[in-house]
């Protein structure tokens, strides 16, 4: 008897090796792709996909044909193939019949991208076994009614761990037919549509996962599926019905929604105990009247209404060839020039000609290399920033790093990152970098840049004083140490630092704000 457990495990084991195979471009990912295989793409490595399967030999040299996905028989997809489906802007790559196959990626912001706005970044017909873990998967532009980021056909045991989904794809999973999805620490943000659409389904599993600023119709679509659970997860600052459910009903287990009740939607929930509905909006025009309806812009067209930068990943900027040796000043310049943001607008003219800045709070500190600048509660625009600042740090290949934080009432819409490149004089959106990886789903915290330094203040959302985490700038990539001990600027009024700076503000002009 032990010996033949010894050779049923044997046997187990060997069905789960992998070979490992390390890429660093598209081509080498598409030879790559195959039965028991571990994939890894190395850190800062961004694989852009589309000029691969856009080239007629790379298809030849890997067997690549097209697939007609829209004949729904996912069974016919049985053997390990790689395919091309014509997406009205471009090639979807399409993964069919693998299995025990694993995409990672090794360290920080290592990522897959694609062109087409239709298209999904990786699509997976009637595989099983598929793994992908700490990747950053998007697009490079926004799309309309389709093309996602993940898509799940007829697939078997899926995982998702760690992951950064974000738009401007559609929605940040599509999935039909499937059995068996673990969802774990994964984001979806900025999709266009709707956060995830899930028909005919089995055990889906979704943990610890973030889901926000993802916008228009509603947001989590499941349709005739079973046992699909929502654990620990934290979705706010959406906008949109926050459900469509048909059928059976989906489980809310200790789940965190800031979403006004107006907009909940359709929907037959389990809700366990631990469900918190904050019942307010964040972020654009929505807000709660005293009946507890969503009101939106009083007959405005809220696309008119909006005054955020939604759309920032998508706007490479070239700094002027007068400018030599570009400052802080210089970067916010550039930004400002194209957003929509008349705050984002007033204090670029401000910081032209800071004599005639109208703004309640504007601190311009180029030897440091920092920018604060904001409106009080009375002077402020529905739907605009409240304030924003930014600074930017040296990185080991010579470029810089500039990071702008957008800061609402009682939210941050969060801290958006450019490289900027001094031979091409071009300040590229880099999306890829974020401020939360690894800060544990359960902490709330809000980023402040800093004046001085390298380190960026991950403070509590519900008390400014108390100090949750850093992340502190090596020149490659952000190092995260979380502590629990208040923070030491709560004690002593600083003269410079952006901790301080920002704390002021918000204490004086958003007294209500934070406890």
């Amino acid at each position: 008897m032990i010996i033949g457990l010894l050779l049923g495990l044997q046997s187990v084991n060997a069905a789960k090796k992998q070979t490992v195979k390390r890429v660093t471009t598209a081509e080498e990912f598409l030879k790559a792709l195959g039965n028991d295989t571990r994939i890894v793409i190395p850190g800062y490595t961004v694989l852009k996909l589309t000029p691969a399967i856009e080239d007629e030999e790379i298809r030849a040299a890997y067997n690549i044909g097209e697939f007609d996905i829209y004949y729904d028989h996912y069974d016919e997809y049985n053997k390990p193939r790689l395919g091309w489906s014509d997406q009205f802007d471009g090639k979807e790559l399409d993964i069919a019949g693998m299995s025990n196959l694993t995409i990672e990626g090794e360290g920080d912001m290592a990522g897959i991208i694609v062109e087409p706005r239709y298209a999904y970044v990786l699509s997976f017909f009637n595989c099983k076994d598929i793994t992908l873990r700490n990747l950053t998967l998007g697009h490079t532009d926004s799309g309309y009614c389709q093309g996602g980021v993940v898509a799940i056909r007829g697939c078997q045991n899926t995982v998702i761990e760690g992951c950064d989904l974000y738009g401007c794809g559609t929605e940040g999973i599509g999935a039909d037919r499937s059995n068996g999805l673990q969802c774990k620490n994964t984001i979806i943000r900025d999709c266009s549509y709707q956060i995830m659409t899930l028909e005919h389904c089995k055990n889906f599993s979704f943990t610890d996962c973030n889901f926000y600023n993802c916008r228009e119709f509603s947001l989590i679509n499941v349709s005739f599926c079973e046992e699909v659970t929502f654990t620990k997860c934290d979705i706010h600052d959406n906008d949109g019905e926050l459900f469509s459910v048909s059928g059976n009903p989906i489980r809310m287990v200790n789940c965190t929604i800031d979403h006004p009740v107006g907009r909940l939607g359709e929907m037959d929930l389990v809700v366990d105990e631990g469900i918190v509905w904050e019942n307010q909006w964040m972020g654009d025009l929505n807000h709660e009247s005293e009946d507890g309806d969503c009101t939106c812009g009083e007959g405005e067209d809220d696309n008119e209404m909006m005054y955020t930068d939604w759309d920032w990943d998508e706007k490479p900027l070239t700094l002027p060839a007068d400018v030599k040796k570009p400052t802080i000043r210089d970067f916010f310049i550039a930004l400002a020039d194209i957003s929509r943001s008349p705050l984002m607008q007033q204090t670029g003219a401000a910081v032209r000609f800071p004599a005639n800045s109208e703004l309640d709070v504007l601190e311009v500190d180029v030897p440091n290399g920092y920018i604060l600048a904001g409106y009080s509660t009375e002077n402020h625009l529905e739907g605009d920033y409240r304030a924003i600042e930014c600074c930017y740090w040296r990185m080991k290949n010579g470029h810089s790093l500039f990071a702008i934080n957008h800061l609402f009432c009682t939210d941050a819409l969060g801290v958006n990152f450019y490289d900027y490149d001094p031979t091409t004089r071009v300040l590229t959106p880099n999306p890829l970098i974020t401020l939360y990886q690894g800060i544990p789903s359960e902490i709330d915290c809000r980023a402040v840049l800093p004046r001085l330094g390298k380190s960026v203040q991950m403070v509590d959302a519900e008390n400014l004083y108390r100090l949750l985490a850093t992340q502190t700038w090596n020149g490659e990539r952000f190092e995260l140490k979380l502590t629990d001990e208040p923070s030491k600027f709560g004690g002593t009024p600083l003269t410079k630092g952006g901790v301080y700076d920002m704390i002021s503000f918000v204490k004086k002009y958003y007294p209500n704000s934070f406890k």
